[in-house]
């Protein structure tokens, strides 16, 4: 369970970061040639509904960061080699 959803999770990860990244291009683009391409006013503003969507719908799956205990997995939590247990 746990795998499955680290892995779906993963996925939804790369939909939502690939889609902030065609704003920002997309949005250069904008301001760097919308004297002379009227058009790319448009792109980024559709990327960003589309990228507000993703994020607003996006619900963590249960088992990705969780132990099969239930209790949430600390990934803040590090620790040094020299560090005992």
């Amino acid at each position: 369970m746990a795998r499955e959803a680290v892995a779906e999770s993963i996925g939804k990860h790369h939909y939502q970061g690939s889609s902030v990244i065609m704003v920002g291009t997309s949005r250069i683009a904008d301001v760097l040639w919308t004297k002379t391409q009227r058009w790319l006013t448009y792109p980024w503003i559709i990327f960003l509904f589309i990228t507000s969507a993703l994020l607003i719908t996006y619900c963590e799956l249960w088992g990705a960061y969780r132990n099969s205990d239930g209790s949430l997995i600390d990934n803040m939590k590090v620790q040094s080699p020299w560090q005992h247990p």
